[in-house]
């Protein structure tokens, strides 16, 4: 890449400027785009050598050493993640395979676990951590990072396999587009994201992963967490009907469009306790919107803002959420069956998997059986809606057991699940 983008360059700059020809916008357009593209990724290379040259001059014990050929690596962005992959590494642990885990924050809990097999190491954020993964050597690598070969992080030749484990209990419909492409295996939770993977690999002819439906580990370490807590009604003096209010992140978002007068609405009627729980990167992408709406509905007798690391105490308060496209709604089916309120209508698929879809994905659909869908005129009539749908909620029982096939098989067992296949792609290797 780095040789044809000099060379592009030089004929460029030996092409004679007396050249007169009609360029039609679209044209020029599309050659002033290539350009750009060009000087973008001649960028990226010289500073991702510079980089290289300059780690390769510092001290060695700052960073791992990128000569040994390790066994398996997990990589980890941070202790948001800890929850997939501890159900894992303590399961590789137990059988003695030799693993290294990788993080990029200091904070995470992995780095303070007891293992008799697991090495653990700090790698640093950003070119850090793709600096020491672009050159890696290992038998295996498993990572909740999408994206491989397209963004950042690059299939380095000295390892083998390459394998994705997607952390939400939803599909990989919100993923941005061709973020799977280029693993070798993927563990997902059921037969929805096995289906949308074979769809978007059929039409985008590209090379045809393994995918092994393990379940989710993130949602067993929840359901033995809840099954410990001895969590009582407490947030609130008074014991009436809870609203849980609990969507993602960013500009097409809950929060972000209706938040405002949804809250606004829910708080005025005085019939309901209200949780509100924004999406944890709300507080660092959409900083003024959190202080705007944190200054207009302060914390009250019957209205609370949840920022703990996992949602479950506000879940189990609740008796209704509502939501938008967030993965904690399919959280909150599995383990409390009960209904969820969804705005769906504002997800954006330009630029994520769902682009290429025929259909609406499994989870997408889903929605509109698990509650109403709404979209901004029935905020106005979020009271009864909220009554109907609670007084409804017993039909869950049936479409939660079919979800569960879809989205989070073999409960209890994802962890063993995904030893088991790790352990066979490195017995194959």
């Amino acid at each position: 890449m780095y040789h044809l983008i000099m060379l592009s360059l030089l004929l460029f700059a030996v092409t004679p400027s007396n050249v007169y020809a009609y360029l039609d916008p679209g044209s020029g357009s599309m050659i002033v785009s290539v350009i750009i593209a060009m000087v973008t990724i001649l960028i990226y290379v010289t500073k991702s050598f510079i980089y290289g040259k300059m780690k390769s001059l510092g001290k060695k014990s700052d960073m791992p050493d990128i000569k040994r050929e390790y066994n398996v690596v997990v990589y980890s962005e941070g202790g948001q993640y800890w929850n997939v992959f501890h159900p894992i590494l303590r399961e590789l642990d137990s059988r003695g395979i030799q693993t290294m885990f990788f993080t990029s924050r200091n904070d995470d809990p992995g780095l303070a676990q007891e293992f008799t097999h697991i090495e653990k190491k700090f790698i640093g954020e950003g070119h850090n951590a793709f600096f020491v993964l672009n050159k890696l050597k290992a038998k295996m690598i498993l990572m909740t990072t999408p994206g491989l070969g397209v963004l950042q992080i690059k299939r380095s030749k000295g390892v083998k396999h390459y394998s994705h484990i997607t952390h939400a209990t939803g599909t990989c419909f919100s993923y941005k587009a061709f973020s799977l492409d280029y693993f070798d295996s993927v563990l997902v939770g059921g037969t929805a994201d096995r289906d949308l993977i074979a769809e978007l690999e059929e039409k985008r002819r590209s090379q045809k992963k393994q995918v092994e439906m393990i379940g989710s580990t993130y949602l067993d370490e929840l359901r033995i967490k809840l099954k410990n807590s001895g969590y009582t009604y407490n947030m609130f003096g008074e014991k009436k009907t809870t609203v849980l209010v609990s969507p993602t992140w960013g500009s097409h978002g809950l929060l972000s469009k209706y938040g405002q007068k949804l809250l606004k609405t829910l708080s005025d009627c005085g019939k309901f306790n209200i949780i509100v729980r924004p999406h944890p990167q709300s507080f660092i992408s959409e900083k003024n919107l959190m202080d705007e709406l944190m200054k207009n509905f302060p914390e009250t007798e019957n209205l609370k803002w949840d920022r703990e690391k996992d949602g479950l105490n506000s879940m189990f308060h609740s008796d209704i959420m509502i939501s938008d496209f967030s993965g904690i709604i399919f959280d909150y089916l599995f383990l409390f069956e009960r209904p969820v309120l969804t705005f769906k209508s504002q997800f954006e698929k330009r630029g994520r998997e769902a682009m290429d879809l025929k259909d609406d994905s499994y989870d997408i659909k889903l929605l509109d059986r698990i509650g109403k869908t709404l979209a901004e005129s029935d905020i106005s009539e979020i009271v009864s809606l909220i009554n109907s749908s609670i007084s409804e909620k017993q039909a869950l029982s049936a479409v939660v057991k079919e979800a569960e096939d879809a989205l989070a098989r073999h409960p209890g067992e994802a962890g063993k699940r995904a030893a088991d296949f790790i352990q066979s792609v490195i017995k194959s290797i």
